[in-house]
């Protein structure tokens, strides 16, 4: 359980990730004809657009464990729409149909990464809808997971900086 620290992202971005899973297999059973969903979250203390690398936080696998039996690399195709994401700070729809000129030689076309708060998180495995439907999830649950230990470090009286609870 995260308590205290806000900073810890890599167990916020875990957190939100097994939240968003029972959704996440839902709709890969129910709602679509493939049976494999990669998200990946990049870490947002690198700012969109920034000329640093992409640094990803998190990567996880949904639904069928071997990529040989996957209809596409859900993997590289998660990856390139968070690099649309990352390099533009839009989300990969608002680039496809608001400005398609901010598309480089070679970028993915298909929606499924989002922007939010300067969190960046793409899906790739499900329809394009759903893709984006799940990307919001681990945005909306990773911020509340942040928010919850946010709240209790302000409301701890004995602590002045932002970790780890010292007891």
């Amino acid at each position: 359980m995260i308590e205290y620290d806000v900073a810890n992202l890599v167990g916020h971005a875990e957190q939100a990730l097994k939240l968003a899973g029972p959704s996440i297999g839902v709709a890969i059973e129910a709602y679509t004809n493939r049976n494999a969903l990669v998200v990946v979250m990049l870490d947002p203390r690198v700012p969109c657009g920034s000329d640093q690398p992409l640094c990803v936080l998190q990567e996880r696998h949904f639904g069928e464990p071997s990529k040989e039996k996957w209809s596409r690399e859900f993997d590289k195709i998660a990856l390139a729409k968070a690099e649309v994401c990352y390099r533009t700070g839009e989300s990969t729809r608002t680039v496809g149909e608001s400005r398609p000129y901010m598309y480089l030689p070679g970028d993915i076309k298909f929606p499924g990464g989002v922007v939010c708060d300067g969190l960046v998180v793409a899906a790739s495995g499900l329809d394009w809808q759903f893709d984006e439907a799940v990307a919001h999830m681990v945005i909306a649950f990773f911020w509340a997971s942040v928010r919850s230990a946010r709240d209790k470090l302000m409301a701890d009286k004995d602590s002045i900086v932002v970790g780890c609870h010292p007891n």
